[in-house]
């Protein structure tokens, strides 16, 4: 009954803090990024960077012009939901329905112990949550006490985003938080490695009149058809992003990145777990950060589950 007691303040306490504007500009900032990784290009010029560098670090020369805009336009096609359909994004820990209203969002929340009257946030205990194959469904079980149900599980992948705002400070053990964002880890996509992409581009290009390889001179406009040929479709280039947002209590006397110790040893816990860091944005009360999922092999991804941050 004690631990009852204690849950019931935690909920009306969460939604108070909801209210505050200084919480929804957080909110703000979530979807603004995820508007502008899969939406405005940000995700596709994310992958010309990084195989820019690849082909530098492997084969000592730089992508073609031809090379670089098929990969823009097989990314921007790839890397996220298409333009018809949602983002989906799950918000851990929610405050309320607080991304309730954002276009082009489709949101799920949870939280360990939502208002039972609130018939949109699902009651879950996100460490005990059942990770199921890509195939499958969600779990939700009926409850008396929780509008919404209880959630049990979800498919691996499922979501192109996954929200901790207000979350992670706020757990006592370090390992907790890696689990946690372990977890989320497996709910968001893969992208293929960029060795793999790369193939994909060179078996393109090169089957087409006038193309060339990748590290030659540029051919006679090929990648200007990529985004409806079914090589784009077939490469996995879809990446999902996980996006942070903590009270200054993680870095209590700073406000620069540069000065902010405590938030680059969670970078570089986060990176350790197969994400790649975008950005640090301070934001009026509180730490925002963003990741996005890195390329992995099938052997990396499956060994996820088993991995501890640093």
């Amino acid at each position: 009954a004690k631990d009852d007691e204690v849950l019931r303040s935690y909920a009306e306490a969460a939604t108070y803090v909801g209210t505050r504007s200084w919480v929804h500009q957080g909110i703000d900032w979530c979807a603004a990024q995820a508007r502008t990784f899969f939406r405005e290009g940000g995700g596709a010029k994310l992958a010309r960077r990084e195989l820019m560098k690849h082909s530098h670090d492997t084969i000592g020369a730089p992508l073609t012009a031809e090379t670089q805009e098929w990969v823009l336009r097989a990314a921007d096609v790839g890397v996220g939901p298409r333009e018809e359909e949602p983002i989906r994004l799950l918000d851990v820990g929610a405050c309320g329905t607080l991304f309730e209203g954002y276009e082009g969002l489709e949101t799920m929340a949870l939280d360990l112990c939502p208002q039972a009257s609130n018939p949109n946030v699902h009651q879950c205990d996100f460490l005990e949550l059942g990770i199921g194959d890509a195939a499958s469904s969600p779990v939700v079980e009926p409850n008396d006490d929780f509008a919404a149900g209880c959630l049990r599980s979800l498919p691996a992948g499922s979501f192109d985003v996954v929200v901790f705002s207000l979350v992670l400070s706020y757990l006592p053990d370090p390992a907790q938080r890696g689990a946690m964002m372990a977890k989320a880890r497996q709910l968001l996509p893969t992208p293929h490695t960029c060795e793999r992409q790369l193939e994909a581009a060179r078996a393109h290009l090169t089957a087409k009149p006038g193309g060339a390889p990748v590290g030659g001179a540029a051919g006679g406009g090929a990648a200007a058809s990529v985004a409806g040929t079914s090589e784009a479709n077939e490469m996995r280039w879809r990446r999902g992003l996980l996006l942070v947002v903590d009270t200054f209590s993680v870095d209590r006397s700073v406000r620069t990145w540069q000065e902010a110790p405590y938030l680059q040893e969670w970078m570089a816990a986060v990176e350790s777990l197969g994400f790649v860091f975008l950005r640090h944005t301070t934001l009026a009360r509180s730490h925002a950060l963003a990741f996005t999922t890195a390329p992995l092999e099938q052997a990396e991804l499956d060994a996820l589950p088993s991995l501890e941050p640093p």
